[in-house]
């Protein structure tokens, strides 16, 4: 099941256990109801419409994919039909006139051109 609310991919335990997958990292959550829970991070492979991703999946209750993971792989859901689509990669880039930026400490003699 695809859940746009949801930000990260779950998978319950039992599957966990089945496909190898262990918790690498604990990191506490907000639950669906406002409710915070600590749950384990491990890593999986997942193939969505032909394409493979290794992503973050939370061990929990219940299985779903959330929106970081249709993301990584290129898709979004169209609200109208309930299917997923592809999403042309986009590279996102500065329009602004090549310049001198200064470093944090805001001496002129410590910049780089852009």
């Amino acid at each position: 099941m695809v859940d746009t609310g949801a930000t990260n991919t779950v998978i319950d335990e039992e599957l966990a256990d089945e496909l190898g997958i262990e918790a690498t990292r604990a990191d506490e959550v907000m639950l669906a109801d406002g409710s915070v829970d600590k749950v384990g991070v491990g890593r999986a492979e997942i193939e969505i419409e032909d394409t493979k991703q290794v992503v973050p999946v939370y061990i929990y209750k219940g299985t779903l994919v959330g929106l970081t993971t249709l993301e990584a792989a290129g898709l979004r859901v169209n609200p109208i039909s309930q299917k997923l689509e592809k999403v042309p990669g986009k590279l996102l880039g500065l329009a602004v006139p090549r310049t001198k930026l200064f470093l944090l400490t805001g001496d002129p003699t410590k910049c780089f051109g852009v």
